[in-house]
């Protein structure tokens, strides 16, 4: 395999345009789902809207660049004002690309992780996954705003020299041996770190291995991310250890089509694998939001030890959150009274908008037991 691949324009330009489409349809869909259930939105939900429309821009400059027979075209063998422009403009596109994938993928991993702390932050404030997550938070918000200002200031005042004659950049933009390592592979460290993080708290749960195993398939999506990272990551690591003879002999164009194409590649992944655990309710009968519940009470459970009977059907009633949105009626039998065959409590009234979302659940009532 050689250290580049000769990609056509019609592959380019899918993926500058299937992923952006794919992910605008499933953060619409997501926040419309999110409305629907809970009337609001959460901070994950928040942090895919920014993270979908970088994704469209970096779809948005590869397509100028396809339109304007540069971006997956080889460069012209005849040397003049053509070659030179093409170059140009497939350097320009590169950047701009560049520069808006770690404030995607930035806004990717944050919204993960809150949408993990939604789920698993249970207990104790100071419990180790609180502490954890705190931890990954502030190490996304480095990576992403570090990335982002790295090739913003790869040329401090001439960003044009970037893309410019190789004098100029040579002259006033830094060496770019080391960004790429770093890029590449804290890129992947951050995908693992987001892959491995669910993976304590679900092994703790007092659950079936099956459901175990469900939850691992939910949260382990971003595993398609992963494979994008480690891919891009090979590309550079084998483009950087490769001699200058054979450097030499590569097309400028493809080269730098091929950076950008996995860059779209693992945006669109990261974008797809974010946005599906909370739409697994759209093909599941109980849904994602069931299985959060469900989730939260195990959690819960398991850092409380064990429990009253009152609070055992409290948590029964939100881990399944069927009897909530039923709109049957209630039936309490007084804990004295059980023995009384004929001693009832009875009330009727539909349920359907309480919010069960953060667990929180108060209902007020009042209640008369007739006697025989």
């Amino acid at each position: 395999m050689g250290l580049i691949i000769e990609f056509t324009p019609g592959t380019v330009a899918a993926a500058a345009v299937v992923f952006p489409v794919l992910g605008i349809l499933l953060v619409s869909l997501r926040i419309r789902t999110r409305i629907h259930r809970v009337k609001r939105l959460g901070i994950e939900d928040w942090l895919v809207i920014p993270a979908v429309l970088f994704a469209t821009g970096m779809g948005l400059a590869t397509l100028i660049g396809i339109a304007k027979k540069t971006v997956s075209y080889n460069t012209p063998a005849q040397k003049g004002a053509y070659q030179t422009y093409t170059q140009e403009t497939v350097s320009e596109i590169f950047w701009f690309v560049e520069w808006m994938q770690p404030l995607a993928l930035g806004c990717i991993k944050l919204s993960f992780i809150f949408f993990y702390r939604r789920i698993f932050n249970v207990g104790k404030h100071a419990s180790s996954f609180n502490i954890l997550s705190y931890a990954a938070l502030g190490l996304m918000v480095v990576w992403m705003l570090g990335l982002f200002l790295a090739v913003v200031l790869i040329c401090p005042g001439h960003p044009d020299a970037y893309w410019g004659p190789s004098a100029g950049r040579a002259e006033y933009c830094w060496t770019t041996t080391k960004f790429l390592y770093a890029l590449s592979w804290s890129d992947v460290g951050t995908d693992l770190i987001i892959i491995l993080m669910p993976i304590p708290p679900i092994m703790k749960l007092h659950v079936t291995p099956r459901k175990k195993f469900a939850f691992f398939a939910i949260f382990g999506l971003g595993a398609l991310t992963v494979a994008a990272s480690i891919t891009r990551a090979v590309f550079y690591v084998r483009l950087l250890n490769a001699e200058t003879t054979v450097l030499r002999t590569l097309d400028p164009n493809m080269l730098n089509t091929n950076g950008i194409y996995w860059m779209l590649i693992e945006t669109g992944l990261a974008l797809i694998a974010v946005n599906l655990p909370p739409l697994y309710g759209t093909v599941s009968r109980e849904g994602i939001e069931s299985a959060i519940r469900s989730v939260r009470s195990f959690a819960s459970i398991g850092s409380q030890g064990s429990q009253s009977g009152k609070s055992k059907a409290s948590s029964a009633i939100k881990t399944t959150g069927e009897s909530l949105h039923s709109g049957t009626s209630i039936e309490l039998v007084p804990r004295h009274l059980q023995n009384m065959s004929d001693s009832k409590a009875t009330h009727t009234e539909s349920l359907d908008n309480v919010d069960v979302e953060a667990g929180n659940i108060n209902v007020t009532k009042s209640y008369t037991i007739q006697h025989p």
